[in-house]
């Protein structure tokens, strides 16, 4: 036989690996509702630009009505290694908001990623805190496992939850602008 062997697995990881693909289908499928919610009102007579500024617009506007009160950074920065690729770094994240919300730590968050100066990949995610949670700052960094480079704030006013949203889709659209990648890659993840 050539070839690796081939892997089996048990009754348990198999049931387990299908409730993960069922959440990762309800997200995305989530989440399309929301982007066609907010390209629905948008009229074909404008021009390209026109219509991704007022999707932008739309998008701000939808998720301003949340109760973000968290602002997390985090950097890819371990010793020794590449750039991660976004797709990776949003695959990441994605589990990183997923196991927060699965330990109790956040109700949801909103992921952006960001290609910083020197091409350095990193994400941006609001998110919503449950209550009663003592140290939540050095409880959310210590979950972020790819370097630690991490940075958390909290967001005080409604002026700051609207201004922190504008600045992570207004990075989101710097990066998909010049990657020419699409505007619509932003995940919320919610339980």
């Amino acid at each position: 036989m050539r070839g690796r062997k081939r892997l089996t697995l048990s009754e348990d990881e198999i049931n387990k690996k299908q409730e993960k693909r069922i959440l990762q289908n309800r997200i995305n499928k989530s989440n399309q509702r929301i982007r066609d919610k907010n390209k629905k009102n948008i009229p074909n007579s404008l021009t390209r630009e026109q219509r991704e500024k007022e999707y932008i617009e739309n998008l701000i506007i939808f998720f301003n009505t949340y109760e973000f009160d968290i602002h997390f950074t985090g950097t890819f920065n371990p010793k020794n290694t590449k750039k991660i690729s976004l797709q990776s770094l949003k695959s990441y994240t994605d589990k990183f908001i997923q196991l927060l919300i699965h330990e109790n730590i956040i109700e949801y968050g909103l992921v952006f990623l960001d290609t910083g100066e020197n091409d350095n990949n990193h994400t941006h995610v609001v998110m919503k805190s449950k209550e009663n949670i003592k140290n939540i700052h050095n409880l959310i960094k210590s979950k972020w496992m790819l370097g630690n480079n991490v940075n958390v704030k909290d967001i005080v006013t409604e002026e700051h939850k609207l201004n922190t949203i504008k600045y992570c889709v207004k990075k989101m659209e710097n990066t998909y602008n010049r990657n020419r990648i699409k505007l619509d890659s932003w995940t919320f993840v919610k339980k």
